[in-house]
């Protein structure tokens, strides 16, 4: 199971259903302790204290360079930072579970997550 979606009738050789998933939600519990989203082409992250990172593992497959404050990212940044807390209400996980987060962060991103949860 990924994320409540089992995978065995895709593994058995049945079509990827319409949908399915188009980005994964992970978390690093090592250092540095981070949290992101992952879709086919790029993967976006936040570290605690440290600006939002996006790598575009299609022209960097090895996430060596941030392209995070390049200005042609910028709309894919807002679309993925919508699609990280959509990921993290939809699994349910508290904010204050998320690593690396202190508790001005975790305030936040609770007052982020709430407000999203009554758009929705």
């Amino acid at each position: 199971m990924i994320q409540r979606k089992s995978l065995i009738p895709m593994l058995e050789g049945e079509k990827i259903p319409k949908d399915w998933r188009t980005a994964q939600f992970y978390n690093y519990w090592s250092a540095p302790f981070h949290y992101g989203i992952r879709t086919d082409r790029y993967t976006y992250l936040k570290v605690k204290d440290y600006p939002d990172e996006l790598f575009d593992r299609k022209k960097d497959p090895l996430q060596l360079h941030n392209v995070a404050g390049k200005s042609k990212y910028k709309k894919k940044i807002v679309k993925l930072k919508a699609e990280l807390l959509d990921k993290i209400i939809e699994i349910g996980v508290n904010p204050e579970e998320l690593p690396g987060i202190g508790k001005n962060q975790c305030n936040q991103n609770l007052g982020v997550i709430k407000r999203r949860k009554s758009i929705n």
